[in-house]
C-alpha cells in the first residue's frame, strides 16, 4: 500500500510548491538583504522566521500525505463543531 502511495503520488503539484517556495525564499531575502550593512550586521529575522515556516509546512504536507484520512472520518463531527464555535468567536 505505501509503495502505491508514493506512486500515485501527484508529482506535478509538489514540483510546483517547491518552485513556489523557492521563488518566496528568494522574494524575502532579496528584501531583507538591504539589512546587511557594511560591519557585516545579520539579516533581518524574517529570512530565518520564512525558512521555519517553510520547514514547518513541508513537514505537515508529508504528514498530511502519509495520514489515512479515512480515520478522520470518526472525529468530523466534533471537527465540525470546533470549526463552528472558532467561526462564531470571530463575530464577538
Amino acid at each position: 500500500m505505501e509503495a502505491r502511495r508514493w506512486r500515485e503520488y501527484n508529482w506535478p503539484l509538489l514540483i510546483c510548491v517547491l518552485v513556489l517556495l523557492f521563488i518566496g525564499v528568494l522574494a524575502v531575502y532579496s528584501a531583507t538583504l538591504t539589512a546587511l550593512t557594511g560591519n557585516g550586521a545579520p539579516l533581518s529575522p524574517l529570512f530565518p522566521r520564512q525558512l521555519a515556516s517553510i520547514g514547518i509546512g513541508l513537514a505537515l504536507m508529508v504528514a498530511a500525505t502519509v495520514l489515512d484520512y479515512s480515520l478522520l472520518s470518526s472525529l468530523a463531527r466534533p471537527i465540525y463543531l470546533g470549526v463552528v464555535a472558532l467561526l462564531a468567536t470571530v463575530l464577538v
